[in-house]
């Protein structure tokens, strides 16, 4: 977007049944999806659902793209932990 998050084609909810999830993009992981931009640092690399409840890679008051130097397309990959208990 016009402030450098990375925008994924991943909705929150085909995330919500897994205990953990490491979030892979280039040389970085994410480890988990940020409550939101304040439970982090400046300048962290966090993911975070954003307004259509996609995930979004962005760092607090910088640029995702800029960090990452990422374009279109680069892949991001997540894996993850099953949880024992099924989610609605």
């Amino acid at each position: 977007d016009r402030l450098g998050n990375l925008a994924t084609n991943l909705r929150r909810n085909h995330l919500a049944a897994f205990t953990s999830l490491h979030i892979h993009i280039g040389e970085y992981t994410i480890r988990a999806i940020s409550p939101a931009y304040g439970s982090a640092s400046p300048g962290d690399l966090i993911a975070i659902s954003d307004s259509p409840d996609s995930l979004a890679l962005s760092v607090v008051n910088g640029s995702a793209m800029e960090f990452l130097q990422a374009k279109v397309g680069d892949p991001v990959e997540v894996h993850v932990t099953t949880s024992t208990t099924l989610l609605p």
